[in-house]
This record gives C-alpha cells, sequence and structure tokens, in this order.
C-alpha cells in the first residue's frame, strides 16, 4: 500500500511537473513568439509607414521646389522677353515717330523759311531794295 502511495505521490508529482514544464516552455515559447511577431509587424509597419511618409513627404517637397523654380524661371524668362520686346517696339515706335515728326518739323519749317525768304525776296526785288544792298539784282 504504501508503495501504491508513493507511486501515486510520484505520478503526480511527475505529471505536475510535466505540466508545469510544458505549461511554462509553450507559455514562454508563445509569449516569444507573440513578442516577436508583434515586433516585427509593428517594426515592420512602422519602418514601412515612415519610409512612405518620408518619401511622399520628400517627392512632394522636391517636385513643389521643382514645380516653383520652373514656374518662377519660366515666369521671369517670359516677363523679361515681354518687357524686352514691349520696351524694344515700344521705343523702335517713338523713335520712328520722333523721327518722322522731327524731319517733318524740319521739313515743313524749311519749306516755311524758303517760301517766306523767296517772298521777301521778291517783294524787296519788286520794290528795288535788293538793287540798293547788292547789284546782282538789278534789272534797270
Amino acid at each position: 500500500m504504501l508503495l501504491c502511495c508513493y507511486i501515486i505521490v510520484l505520478l503526480y508529482c511527475y505529471i505536475t511537473m510535466l505540466l508545469y514544464y510544458y505549461v511554462t516552455i509553450l507559455l514562454c515559447y508563445y509569449i516569444t513568439m507573440l513578442l516577436y511577431y508583434y515586433v516585427t509587424i509593428l517594426l515592420c509597419y512602422y519602418i514601412t509607414m515612415l519610409l512612405y511618409y518620408y518619401v511622399t513627404i520628400l517627392l512632394c517637397y522636391y517636385i513643389t521646389m521643382l514645380l516653383y523654380y520652373y514656374v518662377t524661371i519660366l515666369l521671369c524668362c517670359y516677363i523679361t522677353m515681354l518687357l524686352y520686346y514691349y520696351v524694344a517696339i515700344l521705343l523702335c515706335c517713338y523713335i520712328t515717330m520722333l523721327l518722322y515728326y522731327y524731319v517733318t518739323i524740319l521739313l515743313c519749317y524749311n519749306v516755311t523759311m524758303l517760301c517766306f525768304l523767296h517772298g521777301t525776296l521778291l517783294k524787296a526785288r519788286e520794290e528795288g531794295v535788293i538793287g540798293e544792298i547788292s547789284g546782282h539784282f538789278r534789272n534797270k
């Protein structure tokens, strides 16, 4: 009987120890695996998200900067060219108009002065004033 009790106690202890180690090992294994997968998944997720946002932000930044500089340079070039052509055309028009009016005014002035002088000389010649000043126009 004592041997039977001893065997039962030993079996109980052995089963308890086996269950204890089995449960401990299984729990440790599952907890380790859960932590491993959880950390791996979280790290992968966070690294992926960081890379995604980093790449997205950088791409957005670089595209925005490129567009900004491209538009700025193009606008600057077009505005400069428009101003250049506008000023060139205006200067050409103003110079042409000034030359036109200058030549017109000078021609008109010269023709007027010639007509005035010619008329004065003819009148002076008819009255004989030129003859007193110079003998070249004397017809008498």
